[in-house]
């Protein structure tokens, strides 16, 4: 079941309670275990940092409250609509587009590319 937080202050306690102090936790018996867990601790820490890095980034939408509607677009569309040249011209009908085909073959490989690299 997902958990929503509203906050990014709410975010930060968390993952703080729920990976910071475990990580700190096997830092600590690496320690005693002569570096033992060295390598997962590094691992683990690279994880966490990614993550809170990305939420930091795409925090303003994440904890966005606002509603977003098409009405400007729609308007657009009614507007070419009554222009056949315009019409012609911009061929502009988000309808016909394949979103699932977009959000997998160019929007989320944009992300892996150029967000979480």
């Amino acid at each position: 079941m997902p958990i929503c937080l509203p906050t990014m202050d709410s975010f930060r306690r968390y993952i703080y309670v729920k990976y910071r102090l475990l990580l700190k936790v096997l830092e600590f018996v690496n320690i005693a275990l002569c570096q033992y867990f060295k390598n997962t601790c590094q691992v683990m820490n690279r994880k966490i940092n990614r993550v809170m890095h990305l939420v930091e980034v795409h925090e303003l939408y994440i904890f966005f409250k606002g509603k977003f509607d098409d009405l400007n677009t729609e308007r657009l569309r009614m507007a070419i609509r009554a222009n056949e040249t315009d019409a012609k011209l911009f061929y502009f009908d988000p309808k016909s587009l394949d979103w699932d085909d977009y959000f997998v073959n160019n929007h989320i490989p944009g992300l892996v590319k150029f967000v979480i690299r």
